[in-house]
């Protein structure tokens, strides 16, 4: 009998062993630190031109997830410099040298949707069929392109007044798509036109130009961000902002390339320039082992990923942050870029997107993972009414226990709000105490509610 009772002693702990729940995470809440960063930013939209040629209207999906800004970019057409001014050899002062007439109706849609605009000042990866397509990336009459830029600005501060706050010039200039011309001859263009805007608008913020993911990952690529912020300091640039883009499927890595930009626009004297991370997403060209194409883009490993890659930006002093995008172009493809399917409805990402809006505007609170390598991405707030919220992401395929602390106050129990990979919506438990469990490739959002006698 008592060889019977220590078997299934044993047997118990091998299962629970195997369940992944040995792993204890102790999250300790303690202080005040700021405030927690928006950082709900969106490529493209509410307004989209599916493949099928029909413009859809995503303002009740943008709103429900808690979307703040879009950045104006892959628009295929709308907004472009190539539609906007499409003959360079034409009088920038001259009204009839622009085309606004199909931009504009895209530009209200963010205005009337509540939206702030990040109007980019550049063109798409391509354009849709009824649009000029640019024969050239890099303008083929500079000084005039300049001018035009400055018109453009114009022309959407006019519409917006105060909600136009940023203008972003250029997009991925590293990448031959974008710009096809000696990398020098974009640094006098971007210098040229950041002086042209700031002088007209002295209260925009002006910067860019959305460098793309690889020019940190090779040694060249570092070396063009070393020698564009070197000639903006030589030129004395009054750049405001510096963006750069991101596809990865680490948040570690996120918090890395975040630290780069920091430190070297730290380094280079731009103190007071902003960081910002104008595109971003999952990499499906690197897949982690045991994960596929539609985990990341439908599944819950996204939303953990993407999670704790939105984590990591608060913690690494990124500024403004811009999901790469919206919507899919269509709804035979659901595993493109976007945040929603083609008809709006929400991935699990952009469940998780929406808890990413419960927590920003929260007082941020210092937070404490003790574990000796990190495996979990969590982040503190008290929200206005008093409430503490923690935001947890587990991008990894084992489920792991924790127990939650407060610095001066005890824990009655957590509500937990959850996205995992076995259910289709959110769950929601209640679990008394302050121990619970995050499953693999899962996120929560948990509510800790306080003991009153403590």
């Amino acid at each position: 009998m008592q060889k019977k009772f220590i078997f299934i002693l044993i047997l118990s702990f091998l299962v629970f062993a195997a369940s992944g729940h040995g792993d204890n995470v102790r999250i300790t809440i303690t202080s005040h630190e700021g405030w927690v960063l928006p950082l709900l930013g969106v490529n493209t939209g509410p307004v989209f031109l599916q493949k099928n040629g029909d413009l859809f209207d995503a303002t009740n999906s943008y709103k429900n997830a808690g979307v703040k800004q879009i950045r104006i970019h892959d628009f295929y057409g709308f907004l472009d410099m190539a539609t906007l001014y499409p003959d360079q050899d034409a009088d920038p002062s001259n009204p009839s040298s622009y085309d606004f007439k199909k931009s504009d109706e895209v530009f209200m849609s963010i205005i009337k949707g509540g939206f702030e605009p990040y109007l980019r000042i550049g063109d798409s990866w391509h354009s849709a069929p009824g649009f000029p397509e640019p024969k050239r990336r890099a303008p083929i009459n500079r000084k005039n392109w300049v001018l035009a830029a400055v018109e453009v600005v114009r022309h959407y501060k006019k519409i917006a007044g105060e909600n136009l706050k940023y203008v972003e010039i250029w997009n991925e200039p590293d990448h031959r798509q974008f710009w096809d011309a000696p990398q020098y001859q974009f640094n006098v263009l971007f210098d040229e036109t950041v002086k042209a805007i700031k002088k007209e608008f002295p209260d925009l913020k002006v910067g860019g130009p959305g460098f793309s993911a690889a020019v940190v990952l090779i040694p060249k690529g570092k070396m063009i961000v070393t020698s564009f912020l070197n000639y903006l300091k030589e030129h004395n640039t009054p750049v405001d902002f510096i963006s750069w883009h991101l596809y990865s499927n680490d948040p570690a890595v996120f918090a890395e390339i975040a630290r780069f930009y920091r430190k070297e626009l730290d380094r280079h004297g731009f103190y007071k320039t902003e960081s910002h991370l104008t595109e971003y997403n999952t990499d499906t060209r690197m897949i982690p082992a045991g994960l596929s194409t539609v985990d990341l883009r439908l599944g819950s490993p996204a939303a953990a990923i993407l999670t704790g890659a939105w984590i990591a930006m608060q913690n690494e002093k990124v500024d403004a942050a811009f999901f790469y995008r919206g919507l899919d172009p269509s709804m035979e493809e659901p595993l493109f870029y976007g945040l929603f399917r083609a008809d709006g409805t929400m991935k699990k990402s952009a469940v998780c997107f929406s808890f990413w809006a419960q927590m920003a505007g929260c007082r941020k609170l210092k937070i404490n993972l003790d574990e000796k390598k990190q495996s979990l991405w969590a982040i503190a707030g008290e929200d206005s009414s008093g409430n503490i919220l923690l935001l947890i992401s587990n991008p990894t395929g084992k489920d792991i226990e924790y127990t939650v602390n407060l610095e001066n106050s005890g824990i009655s129990s957590l509500i937990i709000k959850e996205i995992n990979n076995t259910a289709d919506k959110a769950i929601i438990r209640t679990v008394s105490g302050q121990q619970a469990y995050i499953p693999e490739f899962a996120v929560q959002m948990v509510k800790i509610n306080r003991k009153l006698n403590f």
